[in-house]
């Protein structure tokens, strides 16, 4: 099973594949580039202890032993040279890859707020492959800005093309009696992970304050159940 934090890795792939191949692109072809420089100065370094280690004599006066020790140590320079600028090229990429880090993070918060649904029902379950058609044909279906450099307007854009494709691709399965459910948890999950609403105050509005052990009035209709007069006398 996928975890949020996995899920939004995943997310931001996809993103970045589509909004800015050529970053995914470098990004991948740094990776590999990195990976064989890794491996040639493990090379360098396992030779040279070969060759030190096997060394017979005065290693001072073994002029093919210092020569070569000379070669493995200005190669070894180059590659660390050559790591470094890929260090440096990489935080620029992952710098830029951060522009799109919030509709990764909506995705994800998305799909984990509906694949919470089968506890209301359990025809109500979505795969994760399901939702990733869903997510994709959002991103493509989102408009483009007038003016096609302004990034940030085309997130805003890209997250309103998401939440609109989830919602209503979701909610076409549901009962029209889910349908509030379905919006209320998707705006609270919102709210709550961007700090707009502070988790104590959403669990009075969802639970409410009970007092336990308060005889019913006789003065109560009978509409009114004992969970609701519970909250009604733990508010007072």
């Amino acid at each position: 099973m996928v975890t949020e934090v996995g899920l939004e890795d995943q997310l931001l792939a996809v993103v970045v594949n589509q909004e800015r191949p050529d970053l995914e692109n470098k990004r991948g072809t740094l990776l590999r580039q990195m990976n064989t420089m890794t491996i040639e100065l493990q090379k360098c370094e396992d030779g040279l202890l070969f060759e030190l280690t096997n060394a017979t004599g005065d290693i001072l006066e073994n002029v093919a032993l210092i020569e070569n020790l000379e070669n493995t140590k200005k190669k070894a320079k180059e590659i660390n040279a050559s790591f470094a600028q890929a260090v440096a090229t990489q935080k620029d990429i992952a710098q830029n890859r951060l522009t799109y880090t919030s509709v990764a993070v909506r995705g994800a918060l998305l799909f984990f707020q509906i694949d919470q649904l089968w506890k209301i029902d359990h025809m109500y379950q979505y795969s994760l492959e399901a939702f990733m058609v869903v997510f994709n044909k959002a991103l493509k279906r989102a408009v483009q800005p007038e003016d096609r450099k302004d990034v940030h307007k085309r997130v805003e854009n890209v997250l309103q093309s998401i939440m609109e494709s989830v919602f209503a691709y979701v909610s076409r399965g549901l009962f029209e009696r889910h349908k509030l459910i379905l919006s209320s948890l998707l705006t609270f999950a919102i709210l709550q992970r961007r700090g707009d609403i502070d988790v104590k105050q959403l669990d009075f509005l969802l639970r409410g304050k009970k007092k336990l052990g308060v005889p019913r009035p006789e003065t109560v209709v009978e509409w009114c159940p004992e969970p609701k007069l519970g909250s009604c006398t733990g508010s007072c």
